[in-house]
This record gives C-alpha cells, structure tokens and sequence, in this order.
C-alpha cells in the first residue's frame, strides 16, 4: 500500500510539473523572435579619459543576462553585469579609463551580451584611444567591409609578416581557428545563431607585433549578416502547453476505453490495442512537451543561477557552477541533437498519433498479463481512485499491477528517451558528412581511411539507431529486463553526450609540451590497424541487429565475434584507443587508462545484469572469455 500511495504522489507530482513546465515555455516564447533588439551607444571623452556607455532596449520583450565589458586591446579594463532590461528600458554608465591605458595608442572596446529565447546575442563597438593623436603607421588592408556568414565562413585577412590581426567579435559569433597564410592570417567563423537572422558589426584590429615606445594600431569595421540555420518543420509544429493537453487526452482514453471494457466484462484485442495506443500517445507526448520546453525554461533556470551569483563576471560558487552544467543538458541544442529535432521529432509524434495503432493491434498483439507497458498503464490508472478495483477476466486489477514488469517498462521508457535521439541525429548527421567526404577532390590515403572509417561507424550508429527505435516480436528483440542499478547506469551514460564532456574533458591533455605521433609512414601502419580493430568493432554490432542496446537485455547473441569473447566491441574501441593515444599522440595516456577502467566497468555491470538470464549462464559457460580469447 504504502509503494502505491508513493506510485501514485509521484506520478501526479510529474504530470502537474510537465504542465507547468509548457506552460512556462509558452509564456516565455510569447516574445517575439524578430523584435529582439538591444543598442549600445559608446562614447569616449579624450579630456576627461572617461568613457560613457547606453544600453537601450528597443524591443518589445525583456532580455536577460545583459552584460558590458570595456577592454583596452587585450587588457579588461571594466566587467559589469547589467542584468534585465525590459521593453523600452535604458540605462546609462561611465568608465575611468585613464589609469588602465599605459600605451600611446590603444583600441578601446566595449563588448555588451544578452540573451533572448535561448539565444545569445550581443554588439561590439569600439573607439581608439590617442593621446597625442598620433597617426596610423600601419600598412595593412581592411577586407571588404559587408560579409555574410552562415554556419560558418572563411574570411581571408591581408597583412604583412611584421603586423598581427586580431578579430573582435559580439557574442553569437565565435572563433573557430586562426591560421598564418603567406599573405596574412585566415579567420574560421562559426555562427551560433541557429534559429534567427542578425546584422551585427565587428573590427579587425591590426597591430605591429615588434614592440617599441608606441603601440599603433589600425581598426578595420566589417558588418556581418549572420544567417540562421534553415529548419525543416512539419504541419505539426504545436506548442509544449497543447502537446501536453493530446498527452492527457491519451492517458484519458486508455483509462476510460479500459472502464468502459471492464463495465461489459470483455477486453477484445482492439479495446487492448487502443488502451496500449492511447497509452503510448500519453507516454511520448509528455516527453515531447518535456523535451520542447525544457529548453527554453532552462534557459530561465541559468539566467536566475547568474543573476545570484554573476556566475559570468565572478566565478560564483562551485556548487551552483556544477548547477548550471547540470541544467544545460537540458539544452537539447548542438550536433547531438540537432538533427534529431529538424528531421525526426514531428514525424515521430505523428506516426504515433496515428499508425502505431495498427502496429500495436497487428505486430504487437499485446498480452495484458504479460505485457510490461500494460502494467505500466495498470499503475497509472490506479491514481485514479475509481479506476483501483475495476477487475476485466483478461487483464489483472489497477491495484495488481505486476511492479516488476512496470519498473522494467519504465527503465525501457527512459533508455530509449536517452539514446533515440543522439543516435537517430548522429545516423542523419552521418549522411551529410558523407556526402561532403566524398566532395574531396584529392584522395590519398589518409582520406581514403578516414572515409571508410566514417562508413564503419555510421553502421554501427545506424544499427543501435534502429534498436532503439524498434521493438516488436517480430524480430524478436522485445526488452525482457533493464539495467536497474545506479553504477550501472552511470558507467554506461558517461560514454556518451553530453556528459563524456565533462567526465573525459578535462584529462585529455598532453602529459609534456613534446608530446607528438610517429612519422608518417609508421602512422600508416597504425591506421591500418586502426581501421581493422573498427571493422571489427562494427562486426559485433552487426551481430547484435535489432537487439542492439545499451542497458538491456533483448535476448543473448551468441554469433559474430561473440562466439570468442563476451564483450568484443569494447575490446575493439580500447585497443584502437589505446594505439591512438601511444602512437597517434590523440588521446592523454591518463585518458587511455580512464577508458579502460569506465569500459571494464560498463562489462561487469552488464554481466552482473544478464547473469540473471538462464540463456546467459549458458553463454557464459561456453564462453568463459571477456575481452581476450584464452587470457582473459
């Protein structure tokens, strides 16, 4: 009784907490996206060596994490945290600079960033700073001053040897690289600017790199139109708030359609079918209405965290600093899912609303007694008080739902919530990086390799793609039980994005400023090598087919390589890293290490979980060898 109360808190607590999760997502996107505006007006005053700064909001919705930063060339001069400004809002600041400019000549630059929707936007402007007026002495070229960049752009910068260029961008415009040509320097440009179109201005600073009793320097403007990524949006682009109501709407027809059965005393195969379907759509809509909203609340969330304590400007405090890296896996932005959300997200909810019925009732064909989304569905419809006792002779009571089957129902649930969409947008991701792979036009044999390896992973992504995506008895890969332990889970889910960011990040470092690779025909061979571990590493998930999973058991593979060692896709990735790392200079040897230990773990913990399978017992008797055949 008391895990039945507890069931039922929980599960009401979730569902008030994802409508007021929509409902904050729909006030915030109330503001218009092409509205959002914010000026600033820097002056400077060469008698009073003072400089004033206006930042005006001329939009008609607030913006949030309004900063401003005056920099003398690449020394901070002043940081100041604005915070919010709401429509029509200005406010107006003043900087001492003199005692901050020890050079002749100096750029003075006031950087101001804010963020709206989501997005972080911001503008440059910059003033020089003359104490004697002195004039220009540099023999540098401004480039054209109007440049269009889309995801990114080269812009080619001319200059002589004696001279550097250093690039002064607003916020949602980023550095990718900067490369010496013969003529100058190459700037790589990235806009983060995925879902709007902005016009913002930046400067090329040139400046003489030999030092001498003046510092001179030549400030070219460019004006950048930044273009935002075009998105491919389906008829059903609908709100998280009326998502969340079609969610409610589902759980409401499978537990009525169930009343309504149990009343005649008979659950035909279409009345079972349809509580399963309108179950389903209550099950995915909620966590598309989670999964649409989320960012945009935790966008909110961190603008809060900052505000408190200036994050940004002030280091703030490590707890709420982890806090925020917490909260930014909610983005749910970024190669990982970008693709997932353009191609994949509307046309999902859309089969769901309609052709899953008919999968369920003919490929399904569910069991209520044995069927774990059922039960599941049996929990829920005990936290409707009248619903606990109602008894059909073909499915067991609300209140005799199989707790096992549901906890292994919902772990099914958050596997694939977690997976499906980095692996179905890395699958999308993976053709488009084929076809520019194969735009090259001077092949040898380092691109030659690096194409097949592209082609070997993609298999691999594309196959536990289609694993998470599909579970039907026809291809016997239905899941008979998930990883339940909190080890388990946190050995498996730090290999993947975006938390083998921060695990694995921070140890990727050369152990000495000598560290380097072979020489080139010796790496050859390495790559070779490499290229053979990968192809088998992609044989053993082949081997898996529909039943390939992390966390879960689908039922044993005992052909492939498997017939030789227990986990030989794990051996594969740690040997071809650990060649990477020792011979290729790719990854820190404490790196390397880490891989292994997390991987040696990640094996254990599975075996621990599949040892609870008769079928696996057996496996493990013929096979008694995890990673080496007749070692270990």
């Amino acid at each position: 009784m008391k895990k039945f109360k507890l069931f039922t808190i929980t599960f009401w607590s979730l569902i008030l907490f994802l409508l007021l999760l929509a409902y904050q997502e729909q006030q915030f996107s109330k503001m218009s996206l092409s509205d959002v505006n914010v000026e600033t007006n820097a002056l400077l005053n060469f008698d009073l060596k003072e400089l004033s700064v206006t930042v005006e909001n001329t939009s008609k919705g607030f913006v949030t994490e309004v900063y401003l930063e005056v920099l003398a060339g690449a020394q901070q001069v002043h940081k100041t945290l604005v915070g919010e400004l709401s429509a029509g809002e200005k406010k107006a600041f003043s900087f001492n600079i003199s005692d901050k400019v020890a050079a002749e000549q100096l750029p003075i630059i006031t950087r101001m960033g804010y963020r709206s929707h989501g997005d972080q936007l911001g503008t440059v402007t910059l003033n020089e700073w003359r104490k004697n007026n002195t004039p220009n002495q540099i023999s540098a070229r401004c480039p054209d001053e109007n440049q269009i960049i889309n995801s990114r752009k080269v812009l080619n910068v001319d200059h002589p040897d004696n001279t550097s260029a250093n690039l002064i961008l607003p916020d949602g415009i980023t550095l990718d690289s900067l490369t010496k040509t013969q003529n100058g320097s190459t700037f790589l440009l990235h806009n983060q600017h995925s879902l709007r179109n902005t016009n913002q201005t930046s400067f090329i600073v040139f400046e003489p790199q030999l030092s001498d009793s003046l510092t001179r320097t030549l400030v070219c403007p460019i004006k950048l139109r930044a273009l935002g990524i075009p998105r491919k949006r389906s008829a059903l682009a609908i709100s998280p708030l009326e998502v969340f109501a079609v969610s409610i709407l589902g759980l409401l027809i499978s537990v009525i359609t169930y009343r309504l059965s149990c009343r005649i005393e008979k659950l035909t195969p279409w009345a079972i079918a349809v509580i399963r379907w309108a179950f389903t759509i209550f099950i995915v809509a909620s966590f598309y209405s989670f999964y649409a909203a989320a960012p945009q609340v935790s966008a909110i969330l961190i603008w809060h965290l900052n505000g408190w304590n200036e994050l940004l400007y002030s280091g703030g405090t490590t707890l709420v600093n982890w806090l925020v890296q917490a909260i930014t896996f909610f983005d749910f932005k970024g190669i990982n899912y970008e693709y997932f959300n353009t191609y994949c997200l509307h046309p999902l909810l859309l089969y769901i609303l309609s052709l899953n019925l008919f999968t369920i009732r003919y490929l399904i064909k569910p069991a209520p007694f044995q069927d774990k989304y059922w039960h599941l569905f049996l929990k829920c419809a005990a936290s409707f008080p009248t619903t606990q006792d109602f008894v059909c002779a073909e499915s067991p009571a609300p209140n005799q739902a199989d707790d096992s089957l549901a906890k292994t129902a919902l772990l099914s649930l958050l596997v694939k919530v977690f997976f499906l969409p980095v692996f179905l947008s890395w699958t999308i991701g993976n053709l488009f990086h084929a076809d520019y792979l194969l735009q090259n036009k001077s092949w040898n044999f380092f691109s030659i390799n690096n194409f097949i390896v592209h082609l070997i992973i993609s298999v691999d992504v594309l196959v536990f793609a289609v694993g998470y995506l599909v579970e039907l008895p026809l291809v016997k890969n239905q899941i008979k039980s998930v990883e339940s332990t909190l080890t388990g889970w946190l050995l498996c889910i730090i290999c993947y994005p975006p938390i083998n960011t921060w695990i694995f990040q921070g140890l990727d470092a050369p152990l000495t400023s000598s560290w380097s690779g072979v020489e080139e025909d010796t790496s050859k061979f390495f790559l070779i090598l490499i290229t053979g571990l990968w192809i088998i590493y992609a044989w053993a998930t082949i081997a898996l087919g529909f039943k390939a999973s992390n966390l879960t058991n689908r039922g044993i593979v005992m052909s492939g390589p498997y017939r030789y060692v227990r986990h030989p896709a794990y051996i594969s990735k740690l040997v071809l890293w650990t060649i990477s790392g020792l011979f290729l200079a790719q990854f820190n040897f404490i790196l390397v290490v880490t891989f292994w230990v997390v991987y040696w773990g990640r094996a254990v913990t599975e075996e621990r979980h599949l040892s609870n399978d008769n079928d696996y017992l057996e496996y493990k008797a013929k096979v008694p060898w995890r990673f080496i055949p007749g070692i270990y």
